[in-house]
């Protein structure tokens, strides 16, 4: 259904080796992957096209590893624009910074148009919009978004995996139709933890402590083995033709009322202290 991509191997240096090869002011890692770090975004050239400052525009399919934090000093400003399908991009445990503020446009990885892109291992915190936006046919794992207005938005055909979402304005992690979200954690967003449209699996997952809903699916989608607690509304909001099984939902809305809205309950699931959902 979705597109994993194939990973690419990555080489570790030694520390000397590193600071030698930073030192020569190389762009490539020896692996073939194309460097991006702060002042490589300032000057600019990280691939045709691509103009001093922000956004670093990546325009060509290929493989892209931070060696650095990024950091942008304006919510309306985006810190990586991809203009090119089939693109990975490596955050190499560092992170894209935002000023924390809200209300603008500026994405710390905007994709929504292109196809096949991939955003692994890494922060994106405080951007104005989204912390990440890609497109269909996307893959993000390893992610930690936070306090960003929403902190994911995938196209169709997408996966998330491993991925955490804790204190975005809005919403956690979004997905368009045929797209899987899992083993990841939506906490405390100002909306919904996970948010889904058609024909979706969501497996996994924990979401807690969201302002409304922590599951709100489209139809035809499937919840599995999820943990939904503390959300101040319907733990589970789904649609009429999507099943659900396996999930512990408690404590959320009033806590004494009912747990879930819609959905079709294909096995069991457990609501409030140990309580089998009616």
């Amino acid at each position: 259904m979705f597109n994993q991509g194939t990973r690419t191997g990555i080489l570790i240096l030694s520390m000397g080796a590193a600071l030698q090869w930073v030192s020569v002011g190389a762009t490539h890692a020896v692996d073939g992957m194309i460097l991006i770090n702060q002042s490589k975004a300032l000057t600019g050239s990280v691939t045709p096209g691509d103009a001093a400052g922000f956004p670093v525009t990546l325009s060509q399919p290929g493989s892209y590893r931070l060696s650095g934090n990024l950091t942008v000093s304006d919510q309306n400003t985006t810190a990586i624009q991809v203009t090119a399908d089939n693109i990975t991009i490596d955050l190499n445990g560092f992170a894209i910074l935002g000023p924390n503020l809200a209300n603008g446009v500026g994405q710390g990885v905007s994709a929504s148009s292109r196809t096949n892109v991939a955003v692994l291992n890494g922060t994106v915190r405080g951007m104005g919009e989204r912390g990440v936006h890609l497109g269909n046919k996307a893959r993000a794992e390893g992610l930690r978004l936070i306090s960003n207005t929403d902190g994911i938005e995938v196209g169709v055909d997408s996966l998330v995996q491993e991925t955490t979402a804790l204190n975005n304005r809005v919403a956690g992690i979004v997905a368009f139709g045929k797209s899987a979200i899992l083993n990841s954690v939506a906490n405390q967003n100002g909306e919904f933890g996970i948010s889904t449209a058609d024909d979706c699996l969501i497996q996994g997952n924990i979401a807690l402590g969201n302002a409304r809903y922590g599951i709100l699916t489209g139809s035809n989608s499937t919840v599995l083995q999820n943990t939904v607690t503390g959300n101040g509304d319907f733990g589970l909001f789904l649609n009429s033709r999507t099943g659900y099984a396996q999930n512990v939902i408690a404590e959320n809305g009033t806590i004494t009322g009912p747990q879930v809205s819609g959905g079709i309950q294909m096995g069991t699931n457990v609501c409030g202290s140990d309580t089998i959902c009616p």
